[in-house]
């Protein structure tokens, strides 16, 4: 690859960092340095108190009683937002699925409320109004090297906050430094201020790498969303008892997002 006159960003200054400096600045390239600044442990816990009550773990069970796990968050009270390629993957294995918070509850799911395959989105009616819902901040507010956060609980364990870092942004999709797994599947990405900005999907491109979609497209669905009641926002289903298609229309969210 040609590195003459190219920028390029180097993030941290320890020794494959200063490495990296002295190879690159031999090729040419216009070099951008990022010191990475480390959240601390009171930063961690106060961001994990505040929001862990709006993160869930949603479990699959086969016949043969073996769980498959994945990641969700709360759009609004009792309503829980993963990504449709996982739900689809359980609708298809599982024999029964369901939510688990962070106290050990848990919640039966009533239907789809809204879905969308292009944005890899589906957003599940619980069957009780529980729970507390995220806030969203737009992504353009993030910069190279931000932190980013992850809630959730890694194969039925005990809810935990990792964290990684954001890089860039790409057509809605946030590429970013975090170690994930197929358990952080659905999981919301925060920001420091403990805004939700991202959520995580199957698209990792290494042990450090990973893809998240970006929740942009989702701060007007939540306020359709806040603005009826729980009864009032129902799932449809087929006569075979298939779940089809929500009870809110295209046109009440985005006319570009088929639901």
């Amino acid at each position: 690859m040609e590195y003459r006159n190219k920028k390029v960003l180097v993030i941290g200054l320890a020794r494959s960092g200063m490495a990296a400096i002295k190879l690159l600045n031999k090729l040419g390239a216009q070099i951008t340095l990022s010191e990475r600044k480390e959240p601390t442990k009171e930063e961690l816990k106060a961001l994990y108190d505040s929001k862990v009550s709006s993160s869930v773990q949603i479990t699959a069970m086969d016949l043969s009683g073996i769980e498959t796990y994945g990641s969700g968050f709360v759009i609004r009270k009792g309503f829980v937002a993963t990504t449709w390629s996982l739900f689809l993957k359980f609708l298809s294995n599982a024999n029964h699925i369901y939510i688990n918070d962070a106290k050990g509850n848990t919640y039966n799911i009533d239907g789809i409320v809204a879905a969308n395959t292009s944005y890899d989105i589906v957003i599940l009616k619980l069957s009780e109004e529980a729970l507390d819902n995220v806030t969203f901040e737009k992504t353009n507010t993030l910069k190279t090297d931000d932190n980013l956060f992850i809630i959730n609980s890694k194969i039925n364990s005990t809810f935990r906050i990792n964290y990684g870092r954001f890089v860039s942004l790409e057509n809605g999709k946030l590429k970013n430094l975090f170690p994930l797994t197929e358990a952080d599947n659905g999981a919301a990405i925060f920001n420091s201020k403990g805004n939700v900005v991202a959520f995580a999907t199957s698209d990792i491109l290494s042990s450090e790498l990973s893809y998240a979609n970006s929740t942009d497209y989702l701060i007007d669905l939540q306020k359709i969303l806040l603005n009826q009641s729980y009864d009032e926002i129902n799932p449809e289903y087929e006569d075979d008892g298939i779940i089809m298609k929500a009870d809110i229309q295209k046109d009440e969210w985005d006319e570009n997002i088929p639901i």
